[in-house]
């Protein structure tokens, strides 16, 4: 496929502005009681690859709400288009996602303003998602809620530099001045990296029109499941203590997609690990993807505790080694219903979260620097435990407590070194040659 022809067809989904309405809002959207089974794929198209659930739509008992969770993904655009002609009642799309392509965010967008619907976020919508939203007669958050900016990148998932002037992004660009956004809104959404966010405050939002009204008090009832009436009540009961405070306040982008985790991503979580396991080791993730930056006296206590956990629970091996915003982290991070274990290494985080930077970025050199030493450790391995080459590297994940073993045996230089190196290398992974020249553009 020629770059000419790529272009014309990102261009051909160019929006006309849409007109902001007052903040006033009309009641909120009832709640969300039923899951429906995804409708049948349109004629002539491919369905979801089986065990690849990106994305759910559910409805409302009284069929006016959908609720749209998990990725914009291939697919998604159809399957909304059947469900509103099936349910023509349907008056409010929520939106619970942190992203995808960005086509489909284009789509979604046309498919809510065809409709004449209202949006809503009841947490946490950002990159494609924020298309989608801004299609919305009625655009509303619920008062803890956030959404998340960042420019396009043509690499899949990853952005290795500034991309501002890419094709995806004049085009952002040239839609946010149709639409009235302010040139220091538009600069910092372009700005941030496509491996990094900008959340911009409700009362920016409201400026640029963005939002047209923020929901307080009795927030709309957007149950999934019937786990929780809304995000509000989930955070109560899950995300409560000087710990999670702190981040909600002081690291808003860590919280948020911790929360964003547990509300939305144990719905596609095959094992059944629960909202609380899910958010915890999110929010662990993100942290710890700072380890360079870390004193090493604090990440030694922190590789102290996490073998701890590992090492005292019932079933040391570690079930969730997926990849996918939803399968949780290829880097295996330790939970444990001990409360008291798990407080003791928050505190440690906390302290780390005090530290915390804002993202990093790991060029090339740093990778191949921590890929060197990994190799050695590797070799460590298979010294000291009953392993082969083969093996070495994938079986982290799924036995870690072994690897922690022999870390603690190492010299603190090179259990620094190692622990340093597993960090960069997965929770920094280097973007991979795809086939396509122009590969389709991710928010």
């Amino acid at each position: 496929m020629s770059f000419r022809y790529w272009a014309a067809a990102l261009a051909a989904f160019a929006l006309t502005p849409a007109v902001a309405e007052s903040p006033a809002a009309k009641d909120p959207p009832a709640p969300v009681l039923e899951t429906i089974a995804p409708p049948p794929p349109i004629p002539g198209k491919k369905a979801r690859a089986a065990g690849m659930p990106d994305y759910k739509l559910s409805l409302s008992d009284d069929k006016k709400v959908i609720h749209l969770m998990g990725s914009f993904a291939s697919g998604l655009s159809g399957e909304l288009k059947l469900m509103l002609h099936k349910y023509p009642a349907v008056e409010t799309i929520v939106l619970s996602s942190q992203g995808g392509s960005m086509i489909d965010g284009f789509a979604v967008e046309k498919i809510i303003r065809q409709h004449g619907l209202n949006t809503h976020v009841e947490l946490f919508c950002a990159s494609a998602c924020t298309e989608a939203f801004w299609g919305g007669k009625r655009r509303t958050l619920a008062s803890h809620a956030r959404l998340g900016y960042h420019q396009a990148t043509q690499r899949l998932f990853f952005a290795m530099g500034d991309e501002s002037q890419s094709p995806p992004n004049q085009l952002w660009q040239k839609l946010y001045r149709e639409r009235g956004f302010s040139e220091g809104f538009i600069a910092k959404a372009i700005s941030t990296l496509g491996s990094d966010i900008w959340l911009p405050s409700q009362d920016e939002l409201l400026a640029e029109k963005i939002v047209t009204g923020i929901v307080t008090g009795n927030s709309p009832g957007i149950a999934i499941n019937g786990t929780w009436p809304n995000a509000a009540a989930m955070e109560r009961d899950i995300l409560a203590g000087p710990y999670w405070d702190f981040l909600r306040s002081n690291q808003p982008k860590i919280f948020h997609y911790a929360a964003h985790t547990a509300w939305v991503g144990w719905q596609f979580s095959k094992d059944g690990k629960k909202p609380a396991e899910l958010a915890e080791t999110r929010a662990v993730a993100m942290i710890l993807k700072n380890a360079d930056r870390f004193p090493d006296a604090l990440l030694l206590r922190f590789i102290a505790a996490e073998r701890a956990i590992w090492a005292a629970r019932n079933d040391v091996l570690n079930k969730n080694c997926g990849q996918g915003a939803f399968a949780g982290p290829s880097f295996p991070i330790a939970y444990s219903e001990d409360k008291a274990a798990l407080e003791q290494r928050r505190s440690l985080l906390l302290e780390m979260a005090k530290i915390y930077g804002g993202e990093m970025t790991v060029d090339t050199a740093r990778s191949e620097k921590a890929q060197a030493a990994l190799l050695e450790f590797w070799a460590e391995m298979l010294v000291q435990g009953d392993y082969d080459s083969n093996d070495v590297g994938r079986n982290f994940c799924s036995e870690p407590v072994n690897y922690y073993d022999v870390l603690a045996q190492l010299p603190e230089p090179k259990r620094l070194e190692y622990f340093r190196a597993l960090v960069v290398t997965l929770l920094y992974p280097m973007p991979k040659p795809v086939s396509q020249p122009f590969p389709l553009p991710f928010q």
